[in-house]
């Protein structure tokens, strides 16, 4: 009960919104990071100065980086994520974009934008992006 108590004094409702710190926003989002598989060797290619700063003993690991920093610097993990071809296939303006030479591959264009916008990378994590999608909608 003194959990629920400390709980709810954090929440604030607003329109049936829920309002929560950054902090606590933080800790929800870098609690479930640390669940979700993650390929150190590619995040450590993919960020060459991650991998320089684990060498000079700054850093943890990549995938400590990646919970605490990386994630909310928009860092790319290099992983099995992103399908190109899925991509451009569920795209088609990207698809055009990229034949216009606005963008080098579909990749880049999620890198820099898609991302932000909720474009699911590939079909294993479309439903993911589905929930994202309908919670910010709401």
């Amino acid at each position: 009960m003194i959990l629920y108590s400390s709980i709810q004094k954090l929440l604030k409702s607003e329109d049936g919104k829920v309002i929560i710190p950054e902090n606590v926003f933080k800790f929800l989002i870098t609690s479930y990071l640390k669940t979700v598989p993650f390929d150190e060797t590619a995040y450590l290619r993919a960020n060459p100065d991650v991998d320089a700063a684990i060498h000079r003993g700054e850093l943890k690991s990549g995938h400590d980086h990646f919970i605490r920093v990386g994630f909310f610097e928009g860092r790319d993990t290099d992983g099995k994520e992103f399908d190109e071809k899925w991509y451009l296939k569920n795209n088609p303006d990207v698809a055009a974009s990229v034949l216009r030479g606005e963008w080098t591959n579909g990749k880049m264009h999620w890198l820099s934008v898609g991302r932000a916008e909720l474009r699911a990378p590939s079909r294993a994590l479309e439903p993911v992006y589905d929930t994202w999608r309908s919670f910010c909608a709401a």
